[in-house]
């Protein structure tokens, strides 16, 4: 079924049978992924400084005995935020269907994540080998 939409004023009719693929602007997926890259980085450095701050080694015996802690919990919510930020530009730089490419934005982020992720820890194995 063809989806009439208005662009610019005049009435586009979907000819294409509804194929999803064609309506995906991939330039909102790449930069919805840029942004979630570099609000996940600019949190991390937050989360760093702040880090680096409360410890005081002078004041306590063992200063870095909650940091893990801390550290799992500012990540794993820097992560959600950088998602959620990143899910917003590529659904509100796509025409239409913004859901879709916020979605596709989290599987693309995703997927660069856990291939920098694999060569790092590959990286580290194959110098200890």
């Amino acid at each position: 079924m063809a989806e009439p939409w208005v662009n610019d004023g005049a009435i586009v009719t979907d000819s294409y049978g509804g194929l999803p693929l064609k309506r995906i602007s991939w330039s909102a997926v790449f930069a919805g992924v840029i942004a979630a890259l570099i609000v996940h980085i600019l949190l991390g450095l937050l989360g760093t400084a702040i880090g680096a701050s409360v410890i005081d080694p002078q004041q306590e015996r063992n200063p870095l005995e909650h940091i893990g802690t801390g550290a799992l919990i500012w990540t794993g919510v820097s992560m959600l935020i950088a998602i959620i930020a990143g899910g917003y530009v590529a659904g509100r730089l796509a025409q239409r269907e913004g859901a879709l490419h916020g979605l596709l934005m989290f599987g693309v982020s995703t997927l660069i994540t856990l291939w920098l992720a694999f060569s790092l820890a590959t990286g580290i194995i194959g110098e200890r080998i």
